[in-house]
This record gives C-alpha cells, structure tokens and sequence, in this order.
C-alpha cells in the first residue's frame, strides 16, 4: 500500500509541477509587458490628473525663491518661477502643443544674457522684447517637443533645495 500511495503522490507532484512550468511559459493573460513599450512611454502615465503646486523660500521676510504651477487634464500646464529679480513664466496650452515662455528680468547685464541664450538656441524664437522701466521682458516661443509638465519637476527641485539652508541661533533677550 505504501508504494501505490507513494506513486499516487509522485503523479500528483508531478501534474502540479508540469501545470507551474506551464502557467510561467504560457502566462494566463493577454497583456502586453511594460518594457514592450518605448522608453518615453514607460514613465508616463496615460491619465494625467489636474493639479496644481506652490512653494516659497522667505528670508529675512523676502522672497528669494517661488513657484507656481497648475497642470490641466488634458496635458496643458502654466509655471511661474520668481528667483530674485527674474521672474519667469511658462505656458503650453495642449501636451503637445508650442510653449510659450514670458522672461522678464531687471538687471541690463542679466537682460543682455538672457538674450543670447535665447537667440543662440536653435527651438527658441525670440518674438518680442520689452524695455519699461528698469524691466526687460522677452516672449519667447519654444517647440514643445521634449517639454512634458515641468511643475512637478520645479517642485521636486524646490524641495530638494531646502535641506542646503543653513541655520544658526541668535541671542535673544528673553529669559526663554
């Protein structure tokens, strides 16, 4: 008896080992594995959420440092960044669609710079150049092939920068 039921035992094992190599060879599901699709594909995801994202650096109660960011369902985002006396805006109205870009700088020096990165990139155009004040503004139009919602970008950026500050105490005249 022992041998039959040994024998039984080894069929069984032997159908629950065939059935294992089987489902790993001839997988149960249709669905194409994901490193199937092209690399631009593979970190992005088909439905993009609406949202929006805002932070500040204050030092001494001045900003250094601010963003502002919204990204529509469709795939259009707008981006507002002000690092000291820059302020820089970006706008693409679809995923793929032209970004437009509106500088505005206050330093001539930094205005004259900012010109030459603009013109010396070949995806850029320069459509208009404000001089009010002591302002130079530069809308710029860009192809917006390679461009996909740098909110989230600038925002993890921004949040990285925070660990760089530095603190230090202060004598106070409190007893506390």
């Amino acid at each position: 008896m022992e041998t039959r039921t040994a024998k039984i035992i080894s069929g069984i094992l032997a159908v629950v080992c065939f059935g294992l190599v089987l489902s790993a060879v001839y997988p149960f599901t249709t669905s194409n594995p994901h490193s199937v699709n092209p690399p631009n594909d593979r970190f992005t995801v088909s439905d993009t959420d609406a949202y929006s994202a805002r932070g500040s650096l204050v030092v001494d109660g001045e900003v250094r440092l601010a963003f502002d960011g919204v990204v529509a369902t469709d795939g259009g985002w707008y981006q507002r960044v002000v690092d000291d006396d820059v302020v820089s805006e970006a706008y693409q109205p679809t995923a793929n669609g032209t970004v437009y870009h509106r500088i505005s700088v206050e330093e001539r020096e930094d205005a004259e710079q900012r010109r030459e990165l603009i013109t010396e990139n070949e995806d850029r155009v320069l459509i208009r150049e404000d001089q009010g004040g002591d302002r130079v503004t530069f809308i710029v139009k860009e192809n917006g092939t390679g461009v996909t919602q740098p909110v989230s970008g600038t925002a993890s950026v921004f949040v990285n920068s925070l660990f760089l500050a530095g603190y230090e105490a202060e004598e106070t005249a409190s007893s506390a």
